[in-house]
C-alpha cells in the first residue's frame, strides 16, 4: 500500500474515534439495533483498551452536582444508573420540581467518614434502592452522551443483568422526565414507577 494511502487510512481511523470525557467511543454508521449490538460486541476490546490507555485529568471531567443522573460503578457490579443525593438535605426530605427525593438513612450518612477523598452520595435505581458513597472516577454522567449510555446498557453479557440495567435506566429517564416535565423519550409500553 502506498505511503499516502496508509496515512489517509490512519487519519480516517483516528477520526473514527471521538474523545468523550475520559473514554473513547468508536463512531460507526449503524442502520439497525442488530448492527449496533454486533458493532459494540466487536469493538468491546478496542473500546476497553482505549479507556485503559487514557489518562483522566479532573479538569476534563464534567462537574457533577446533587440531583444529577449518573452511571455509577461499584466493584463487582456493572455500571448502573443512579442519582446523586445531597447528604446535607433536610431530614424531612424535599421535592425537586414536585418529585419527592428520598432521604438517606443516618447509618448511610455516617459512612462518609470512612473516606479520605471527596465522595458523592449515590442512590441507585435498583429494586432495593441501594445507597453508596463513590469517588468521581466511579461516576459518568447519564443522559449526556447517547453513545456512552448505549455502551453501558449493553456492557454486560448476562441477559438478566443487562435487563436489570435497562430497567434501572428506564427508571432514571422517567425520573428526569418527571422533574423536567419533558415527555418520556423511551417506549410508552414501560410500566415503571417514579423514584421511591
Amino acid at each position: 500500500m502506498p505511503m499516502v494511502q496508509q496515512k489517509r487510512n490512519k487519519s480516517a481511523q483516528e477520526t473514527e474515534m471521538k474523545h468523550c470525557e475520559s473514554t473513547y467511543v468508536l463512531k460507526h454508521k449503524i442502520n439497525s439495533v442488530t448492527e449496533m449490538l454486533e458493532c459494540l460486541r466487536d469493538d468491546r476490546n478496542e473500546i476497553g483498551r482505549a479507556r485503559r490507555s487514557t489518562s483522566c485529568d479532573s479538569e476534563e471531567l464534567i462537574p457533577l452536582e446533587p440531583l444529577d443522573l449518573v452511571w455509577a460503578k461499584c466493584r463487582g457490579y456493572p455500571w448502573y444508573p443512579a442519582l446523586i443525593i445531597n447528604p446535607k438535605m433536610p431530614k424531612t426530605g424535599y421535592f425537586h420540581n414536585g418529585v419527592p427525593i428520598p432521604v438517606p438513612p443516618e447509618d448511610v450518612l455516617l459512612l462518609q467518614r470512612k473516606y479520605d477523598e471527596h465522595v458523592y452520595l449515590i442512590l441507585f435505581f435498583d429494586t432495593k434502592r441501594t445507597w453508596q458513597w463513590l469517588p468521581r472516577n466511579k461516576l459518568e454522567p447519564l443522559g449526556v452522551d447517547s453513545g456512552l449510555d448505549k455502551a453501558k446498557l449493553l456492557e454486560n453479557r448476562k441477559p438478566n443483568v443487562r435487563k436489570a440495567v435497562q430497567r434501572a435506566y428506564e427508571k432514571a429517564i422517567l425520573h428526569r422526565c418527571s422533574v423536567t416535565g419533558e415527555p418520556n423519550p423511551l417506549s410508552g409500553d414501560s410500566e415503571i414507577d417514579e423514584i421511591e
